[in-house]
């Protein structure tokens, strides 16, 4: 996915109210989108997904940012939080950010110290240490910082919950009763592809495997000068690199084409 301009600013527009706002970031978000019906589906799902990005990692991105400004936050999570590559936002950046983007998407974040790390107030890792270690404390900061599990209902009409379970577990997939819905089911992961060879090797890939492997081959594929409507054939198997490729070219508004070795020469 390259960039456009529009939603760049959409994303810096929501920051620069979401982050000064004394109110539910939720609530801010909404009535955002309810003054913006020029934004689209897929444009509001980027700017929500960026600018709860940026909150859940606030303390840090302040830290990397040079001045904390809304734009700064904007790019820095798109890049460094996201996987965004730089050939996909580099016609929408100024002078100066292109290089200043790099060095940050180099840079090692295990360096930093303990409390950037952890993204909380000083105030509350004083409080926390009093009943937890530096590791433990971490541990917990570093789940704080993840995005919000998926939680599903069962549908009692179809199947007990115990049965969901059992079916889930067998196939592999890890999931929990939720601790207070008696109808709830929370599913570890996010599990977006499952694939199994001919000798029954399997393969999982949540969403976020996907996100970041499709923006990998994404930015691969604009550094070489890939442009939106040009053809990019994938000569693969039926493998998850070719879904995760078919994921990539799309992202550059390219037009993927697969090809299949059972074409022969037609291909």
């Amino acid at each position: 996915m390259n960039l456009a301009r529009p939603q760049l600013e959409a994303i810096i527009e929501a920051l620069t109210v979401v982050l000064d706002a004394r109110a539910p970031a939720d609530a801010q978000l909404r009535q955002f989108f309810r003054d913006r019906k020029d934004l689209g589906s897929r444009d509001r799902a980027l700017v929500a997904d960026t600018v709860y990005a940026a909150l859940r990692r606030r303390r840090l991105l302040e830290h990397l940012t040079p001045g904390a400004r809304p734009r700064e936050i904007a790019l820095a999570t798109l890049v460094k939080l996201q996987g965004i590559g730089l050939g996909q936002i580099e016609d929408v950046l100024k002078s100066g950010e292109k290089t200043w983007l790099a060095a940050l998407k180099a840079q090692d974040l295990e360096e930093l110290p303990f409390e950037i790390r952890a993204d909380l107030p000083d105030w509350v890792i004083e409080r926390l240490r009093r009943t937890m270690d530096d590791s433990e404390l971490l541990a917990l900061a570093r789940g704080l910082q993840q995005s919000a599990p998926l939680d599903l209902r069962v549908n009692t009409m179809k199947a007990p919950r115990e049965g969901v379970l059992e079916r889930l577990s067998f196939d592999q997939i890890n999931a929990a009763a939720t601790r207070f819905s008696p109808l709830g089911v929370r599913l570890r992961d996010k599990l977006a592809l499952t694939w199994e060879d001919y000798l029954g090797n399997e393969k999982r890939y949540r969403f976020d495997d996907l996100r970041v492997l499709s923006n990998t081959i994404a930015a691969f594929l604009a550094e070489l000068g890939i442009k939106p409507g040009e053809r990019v054939c994938l000569f693969l198997d039926r493998v998850p690199e070719l879904y995760i490729g078919f994921l990539g070219i799309l992202k550059t508004g390219a037009v993927a084409q697969p090809l299949f070795s059972a074409f022969g020469d037609e291909s």
